[in-house]
């Protein structure tokens, strides 16, 4: 039998740099951060061997960030991301992992790219954001 305990993604939070600390972005949910995809690049050659093609890795790319709020336009954080989207301004973000003891900081660099915002009959008043990532990203212990 094995030690594994699945965990919930219930304290998992999502924060911007305001110039002088993270402000955690309330009421967020379903953030997801998909991974690193590594780009391949043909090497094929005419002396590749039986005929196959070969690669190599190339560029590595974070792709979008996206997440979930319960949208209330007071709300000071909501607001900056619409300022940092209007003014093309390059954040620097945080998803913190509370739940787990180490490796649970991941910190990038990423535009506001999407805000669409939802607002069904008879549900919340959402929007759906959307961070394109650039540069690298860092794993570390908060």
């Amino acid at each position: 039998m094995s030690d594994y305990t699945a965990v919930l993604g219930l304290e998992t939070e999502i924060r911007v740099y305001n110039g002088s600390t993270y402000d955690n972005i309330p009421w967020a949910s379903n953030i997801a951060l998909p991974g690193i995809t590594v780009d391949m690049v043909d090497s094929t050659t005419n002396s590749s061997p039986n005929g196959f093609r070969e690669k190599i890795p190339g560029l590595k790319d974070l792709g979008d960030i996206t997440f979930t709020i319960n949208f209330h336009d007071d709300e000071e954080t909501h607001q900056a991301l619409w300022d940092m989207q209007q003014a093309s301004e390059l954040g620097l973000w945080q998803i913190a992992f509370p739940q787990f003891a180490t490796n649970n900081l991941y910190e990038f660099d990423a535009y506001v790219t999407g805000l669409p915002i939802d607002s069904p009959l008879d549900g919340l008043v959402v929007q759906n954001i959307t961070l394109t990532g650039t540069g690298n990203i860092e794993k570390s212990t908060e």
